[in-house]
């Protein structure tokens, strides 16, 4: 009936089971009194946690004496590896010294007294056969060296706060300046003329009377210009100019820095002697000043000139710029263009010009009443002798070609 009875009960939930009776625990031997080393004899003091320990190995048959010392080592390794830390580092393990305030005995059995005095039992050690040191734990990770900072001698310190300012001054001058850049183009740029206007552009050209037989009896003009466009002007007239006052034409965005910082150095060195400030204008600004703006000679219009050189690259093509002020240029004489100054001086159209005659034209543009041939034939040589050697410089014509020319 008790059986059926138990199996019965088992059916209930857990928390309405009657409680199991607790088997009773088998008794354990007890060790003789002869095999407690005679050492351990001043241990046993009462009242002390060593006599307690030695006491309650004794009693209960823990661990024979003699196993101690090797329960020691393994109790010390067991902790090492439970609490992470190295109680023995570089030592051996078995004679290294207890850890103060907890007796050797105690640690060796895996009891260690809490705060208050009483034993707590350690978990299973694992046993080690024939009494060979032995352990689980990992070994611990060496600490990482710190790297000793180098100290800096107070010259550098000093270097380095000094580069450190002037790296800083250097920089606070640079967005200075760009917006004094700024500020001074809204200024300038405020009212100029559209650049759009010179794509159509129609420059005045003259009024030709012929008579019935085909002979020219007048031109009606207040400008004597015979407008080309840039596909009848010879190669030979165009590297000409270009070679003249504009080297850098086919490369520069409407401004040339290379010739303006040139020409600044050129007018303070010349300055005490009173001779006239060389310029440094492209022939894009040239193309501004003439069909733009005035020929004021100051820093406003020079100003604004480049301005409007910026813009005329953004609207035109090269040959566009270059077709615009091979028909606009003054050559003297009344002539303006380089068709009109062919039949002026040489009474040529443009396809039967020389060498020698397209670099003296090209030598105009700076001064055309200084270099009048019939006026000033040797300053008009001298000048075109200029020009011939740009244009050999510029690799336009050979060594042979400027001998001959000359």
């Amino acid at each position: 009936m008790d059986e059926p009875l138990r199996a019965g009960e088992r059916l209930l939930p857990p928390e309405r089971r009657p409680p199991e009776p607790e088997k009773p625990l088998p008794a354990r031997p007890s060790l003789p009194p002869e095999t407690v080393p005679k050492d351990a004899a001043p241990m046993l003091a009462a009242g002390s946690p060593t006599g307690q320990f030695q006491k309650a190995v004794r009693e209960r048959g823990w661990v024979a004496p003699g196993l101690l010392p090797a329960i020691q080592s393994r109790a010390s390794r067991l902790k090492e590896r439970v609490l992470g830390t190295s109680l023995f580092r570089g030592r051996d393990a078995g004679n290294a010294a207890p850890e103060p305030g907890i007796a050797a005995p105690e640690k060796a059995a895996g009891i260690v007294p809490e705060t208050d005095g009483n034993l707590v039992e350690a978990p299973d050690l694992v046993e080690v056969p024939g009494g060979a040191k032995q352990t689980n734990s990992a070994k611990p990770p060496r600490p990482k060296r710190r790297r000793r900072r180098r100290r800096i001698h107070w010259t550098v310190r000093a270097f380095r706060g000094l580069l450190g300012a002037l790296m800083g001054l250097f920089l606070v001058a640079c967005l200075m300046g760009a917006g004094g850049i700024w500020m001074i183009y809204e200024h300038f740029a405020a009212g100029l003329p559209d650049v759009d206007g010179l794509r159509g552009y129609q420059p005045p050209v003259m009024s030709r009377v012929f008579a019935s037989d085909g002979k020219l009896l007048a031109d009606l003009a207040t400008e004597r210009r015979i407008y080309v466009p840039i596909g009848a002007i010879p190669d030979m007239v165009r590297q000409a100019f270009v070679s003249a006052e504009d080297r850098n034409f086919y490369l520069h965005k409407g401004v040339d820095p290379l010739a303006v910082l040139r020409a600044s150095v050129t007018n303070l060195s010349q300055s005490k002697n009173g001779k006239r400030p060389v310029g440094a204008s492209t022939i894009t600004q040239q193309v501004a000043k003439n069909m733009l703006l005035d020929n004021q000679v100051t820093f406003a219009r020079k100003a604004k000139e480049a301005i409007l050189a910026f813009r005329i690259e953004k609207t035109l093509t090269k040959d566009q710029i270059l077709e615009l002020y091979l028909n606009e240029i003054y050559l003297g004489l009344g002539a303006y263009g380089v068709a009109s100054a062919a039949e002026t001086y040489f009474n040529k159209p443009l396809d039967k010009l020389t060498v020698s005659e397209a670099a003296f034209l090209a030598a105009l543009p700076k001064a055309p009443n200084n270099y009048n041939p019939f006026r000033h034939p040797e300053a008009a040589r001298a000048q075109r002798g200029r020009v011939l050697d740009r244009m050999g410089e510029d690799r336009a014509l050979t060594p042979e070609q400027v001998a001959k020319a000359r």
